[in-house]
């Protein structure tokens, strides 16, 4: 059900404000899937377009 409410949520964000969603995982100050930072990259690049 969790996913379910964070897609449904992240879907409205993106629907209204154009932009996606992220999450970054940390563990003591250290970014644990720093995969999703070049995506994060992506996304303000096409935003800037």
């Amino acid at each position: 059900m969790l996913k379910t409410k964070k897609d449904k949520c992240s879907k409205e964000f993106e629907k209204k404000f154009g932009g996606k969603v992220f999450i970054v995982f940390s563990i003591d100050d250290k970014i644990e899937n720093e995969d999703i930072l070049q995506e994060i990259d992506a996304e303000i690049i096409r935003l800037k377009g």
